[in-house]
């Protein structure tokens, strides 16, 4: 047996609120974590922004479910890029930097945090490009680099 593989990780002590950002298989590493936060008894709000084409492709839904069940501290916000009509996301389209901003603000609010995005750690996972594109979106809101931590995926 090998593994794991990867590199983004999260510890209590890195400190949050968390906003975990995955699309395709980059969901993987963002579900471990939230695995080890409910294991480790973590009340660390968290905001998983999962994107996926529509709602039959979205990796991990069912344990996605279950974590919310069992994570009240943990929120999730679907966006299809292909699967305008389907209400069980909230957004349509890739993600961008108004729906980071509109997800990020959400968790302060919801976790009575009083501050800027600047205090968030954001962790972001899936292709090449989507995590180049979110890491300059992130960067676009005056989120610093040490704020973020990402993992390309093919």
């Amino acid at each position: 047996m090998r593994g794991p593989y990867g590199f983004l990780t999260w510890t209590e002590e890195d400190g949050g609120p968390l906003v975990l950002i995955g699309a395709g298989s980059g969901v993987a590493p963002l579900i471990s974590i939230v695995r080890y936060a409910v294991d480790r008894g973590s009340t660390m709000p968290m905001t998983l922004l999962c994107s996926s084409r529509d709602r039959p492709r979205i990796l991990f839904r069912h344990a996605i479910e279950e974590l919310v069940q069992r994570a009240p501290w943990l929120s999730v916000v679907h966006t299809f890029t292909r699967s305008p009509e389907d209400g069980y996301a909230r957004y349509h389209r890739r993600i961008d930097a108004p729906m980071i901003d509109e997800v990020a603000r959400s968790l302060l609010d919801a976790s009575l945090v009083d501050g800027n995005l600047a205090g968030m750690l954001f962790l972001v996972a899936g292709s090449s490009a989507m995590v180049g594109a979110t890491r300059e979106a992130i960067a676009a809101l005056g989120v610093s680099e040490a704020s973020v931590s990402s993992e390309n995926h093919a």
